[in-house]
């Protein structure tokens, strides 16, 4: 009890120390992380064209690619079964 009574404002003065040089390290390492991405975890986009899927009345209607589904609709190319959409059925 006796040290308490003598160095109380050591460990006052210390334990406010611990707790700043805490806080300060905290703020000063919380910035550097965030609003880092990573390589790792950015989606992998590719601008290429294959692929083109529509949904109506619960079916799935599918093209190779835009290109087609556009000769398709206009109706500007000659007939080709090559330009027939695949048609599935949505479970």
């Amino acid at each position: 009890m006796k040290f308490l009574k003598e160095n109380w404002y050591k460990l006052m003065t210390g334990t406010a120390m611990l707790i700043f040089a805490c806080g300060f390290f905290i703020y000063a390492v919380g910035p550097s992380y965030a609003n880092q991405t990573s390589e790792v975890n950015k989606p992998q986009m590719e601008s290429n064209d294959d692929g083109f899927a529509v949904v109506t009345n619960g079916y799935l209607v599918m093209w190779p690619s835009r290109h087609k589904m556009w000769d398709w609709v206009s109706d500007t190319q000659p007939y080709s079964s090559s330009l027939n959409p695949k048609v599935r059925r949505i479970p």
